[in-house]
């Protein structure tokens, strides 16, 4: 009885001076007025104020902050080895470094422990960084694997939405951006999408590039092509890792829209090559499949005049 009083309604509501920022104030009003709109259709009134009250005391109990807050949502291995992992779990870290809270999910394959898995990477634990490491169906059957991932996000990402102000989801995989563009107008989120390829000339490529031969038929590529003009289109953003492949969407898709340009940032190893002024050292890391193109960096590497070529 002495925290909810029963004679507040939403006049003295709006007068309240809360322990919160205005815009989440007036998130609050606007909930409570759709209950007042519609209040008119049931006999609830006594009970809409209960409701009013309870939410003002709820508010100042937990005296809630306001954070910028992002969720980074990864379909891989947690830790991995590979170059995209790399990439995403440094992204999130410069991300809480920057005082973003940065939720990274991730799916949950040993019984490691948060601070082993970013010691795999050469981190060190961050306030501002927490790794949610989702229980998924670790069955070798792509559909069942994706699909557990994606359910078990949705369920993350409510509470995220709810008590820790998290408005915005950055990603890079199409799949999930598809998946999360269905429910993020429910959840109340921005979706930003970093596109590192086009995944349907990918595909058509495929055999070529990989030489085992396969590649999707056409119908296949159609249906591919359908779903990633979906997800390009109706991102809230859409970002590019380099300005060519922001020219090649609108030619080989057919999409016009604002594209922004972030290159992929790393960290570079002092011990790899001298910065002395004038020095000429090249560094190749990655693999050395035909079409990554080092056959090219050699043949490029005879017009540099004293350069030297470091290849990992």
């Amino acid at each position: 009885p002495t925290l909810i009083q029963p004679q507040l309604g939403f006049k003295e509501l709006r007068e309240l001076n809360f322990e919160v920022s205005r815009k989440q104030r007036f998130t609050f009003i606007r909930m409570l007025n759709r209950f007042k709109k519609y209040r008119k259709f049931v006999e609830i009134k006594k009970d809409l104020k209960l409701v009013s009250a309870f939410l003002v005391w709820l508010i100042k109990k937990l005296k809630i902050t306001v954070k910028d807050s992002l969720i980074y949502p990864a379909n891989i291995r947690f830790p991995m080895e590979r170059a995209n992992a790399i990439q995403i779990v440094h992204t999130c870290y410069a991300l809480a470094n920057k005082g973003v809270a940065t939720y990274l999910l991730v799916r949950r394959m040993d019984s490691r422990t948060t601070e082993e898995c970013l010691k795999f990477y050469g981190l060190k634990p961050h306030t501002n960084l927490h790794i949610i490491r989702l229980p998924v169906l670790n069955i070798h059957v792509h559909l069942i694997w994706n699909y557990s991932f994606y359910f078990l996000c949705f369920l993350t990402m409510l509470p995220l939405r709810v008590f820790k102000n998290a408005k915005v989801i950055y990603l890079r995989e199409i799949g999930m951006a598809r998946y999360l563009l269905m429910v993020k107008n429910l959840l109340g989120y921005k979706l930003l999408y970093e596109a590192h390829t086009i995944q349907s000339m990918e595909q058509k490529e495929r055999g070529r590039l990989l030489f085992d031969g396969i590649a999707p038929n056409a119908n296949r590529l159609r249906e591919i092509s359908r779903r990633e003009r979906e997800g390009l289109i109706h991102s809230d953003k859409l970002i590019v890792i380099y300005n060519r492949f922001k020219n090649a969407i609108p030619k080989y898709l057919g999409i016009s829209r604002r594209i922004s340009t972030i290159p992929d940032g790393a960290l570079i190893s002092e011990t790899l090559f001298s910065r002395k002024p004038g020095s000429r050292n090249i560094v190749y890391i990655g693999q050395l499949y035909t079409w990554k193109g080092v056959d090219i960096l050699i043949k490029a590497l005879m017009e540099i005049p004293d350069a030297t070529l470091t290849i990992v």
